[in-house]
């Protein structure tokens, strides 16, 4: 039985490895060909994958920064975009979502004009309206849906929500929309590999309340925190009480005097956002965890 469990294992993984390999096959001219990702019908709920055999979200030094930096553009929340950053190496991809007029999930850091032809803060798409508008006249739009499937295809990704709301009504009508999504999709499974961030502490326990997520961070831009040690150590035992243990923070607030803080209550810092890999290198070697990046090779920096 345990030979044949370890048989399975292998075969699984050796699928996973040659359909992501398949998902990235490039043209003669280097395009990425998104053709193995369209073969299969939308809406596929897809093979389950064994838990154990996926790496933690904690595992690589990088998170890709609003989908990804694309074309020399950061925060390209658009499908292109995760495929050039999944090629390039990345394997958590931090994301931002807003919801349409009618109350979906999709992928943009908000309504503000200039991404999408017709799409301001006055005039907010419903979901299929959003799936027809290119972002930047030439990308194809995420919604959440679209994005589930991805993480169906691709089974070894994580994603880092990033949801600038704080209030407990806007919180609660976001959350409660991915949750519905992923079990229209028949996959709630998928959001056990959503790595939930929070604006202050109490937004846990509003998130909690729709869902119990497995991970978490508490990221300190939208606090008082601005270098301080004292406001630092109060937030960060403030996390630590409700288990969680990432901080993020603004890169040039980092300093390596927190560390003996963060070490206090068994905690550890990501910093954003970077797109120099000697920027991103020195700072893994002093003590931060983890950067969220615009486009710097995951193969160029090591913890």
């Amino acid at each position: 039985m345990i030979l044949a469990k370890h048989r399975v294992q292998d075969a699984l993984l050796a699928a996973m490895a040659l359909f992501c390999a398949a998902a990235l096959t490039l043209s003669a001219a280097g395009s990425l060909l998104p053709a193995a990702l369209d073969a299969l019908p939308t809406g596929t709920v897809g093979p389950l994958v064994l838990w154990e055999n996926i790496p933690d979200y904690d595992d690589y030094a990088l998170i890709s920064h609003g989908v990804g930096a694309l074309n020399g553009r950061t925060r390209v929340a658009a499908r292109e975009s995760f495929l050039y950053n999944y090629r390039l190496g990345y394997r958590v991809f931090e994301c931002d979502f807003v919801l349409t007029s009618d109350g979906y999930a999709v992928l943009r850091h908000d309504w503000l004009g200039g991404m999408q032809e017709g799409v301001d803060e006055d005039h907010i798409p419903t979901k299929a309206e959003f799936s027809q508008i290119p972002i930047l006249d030439q990308y194809t739009p995420l919604t959440f849906e679209d994005l589930m499937e991805l993480m169906v295809r691709f089974p070894e990704i994580w994603i880092v929500t990033d949801f600038k709301d704080t209030d407990d009504a806007s919180v609660t009508a976001l959350f409660t929309a991915l949750v519905e999504e992923a079990q229209a999709l028949g996959r709630p499974d998928l959001l056990r590999r959503m790595v939930v961030q929070l604006y202050t502490p109490e937004m846990y326990h509003t998130v909690e309340a729709v869902h119990h997520f497995q991970h978490y961070m508490l990221t300190l831009y939208q606090t008082e925190f601005y270098g301080e040690a004292d406001i630092l150590e109060r937030y960060v035992s403030e996390a630590a009480a409700l288990g969680i243990y990432d901080i993020v923070m603004w890169s040039f607030l980092y300093d390596e005097s927190f560390l003996p803080i963060l070490e206090k209550y068994g905690s550890r810092v990501y910093v954003h956002s970077l797109s120099d890999p000697a920027a991103a290198q020195d700072l893994l070697d002093r003590g931060v965890y983890g950067i969220y990046a615009d486009g710097i090779d995951p193969a160029a920096v090591r913890r």
